[in-house]
């Protein structure tokens, strides 16, 4: 059963759209970005993804452990799980100096293309 066109479209545009400002949050130039935005902001996203990744590694970790999931089941919520919470880890305070945030960012990103592969691969198989 396939999907609609102006859904798989919406779809795509989306993903792009998250990994054009993931990519552009890498950069150099957006450390001071991503130190400039309010910290009711960066609050505000650390408690959002921290509350979705949870959610996604528990909704992986019981189709990981279900007799009809099992691994091939759990990889896609894994990944979103850990994209996350590595998200929501590069919006901690953090000195001003510490590069740590396009580290975080950057392994995010990665989890979320690794989610997207899956899925697709997914799709395929079903198709």
């Amino acid at each position: 059963m396939s999907r609609r066109p102006d859904r798989r479209f919406l779809e795509n545009v989306l993903v792009w759209i998250v990994l054009v400002v993931c990519f552009a949050m890498i950069t150099p130039w957006a450390n001071a970005l991503r130190h400039s935005l309010g910290p009711r902001f960066a609050i505000f996203i650390v408690v959002i993804g921290t509350l979705a990744g949870a959610a996604s590694l528990v909704s992986g970790l019981v189709a990981a452990f279900s007799k009809y999931g099992g691994r091939s089941a759990a990889a896609i919520p894994l990944s979103i799980g850990f994209g996350l919470l590595l998200l929501a880890a590069s919006f901690l305070p953090a000195e001003r100096g510490a590069g740590m945030g396009s580290y975080t960012i950057c392994g995010a990103a990665l989890f979320m293309v690794v989610a997207a592969v899956l899925q697709g691969r997914a799709s395929e198989r079903v198709e």
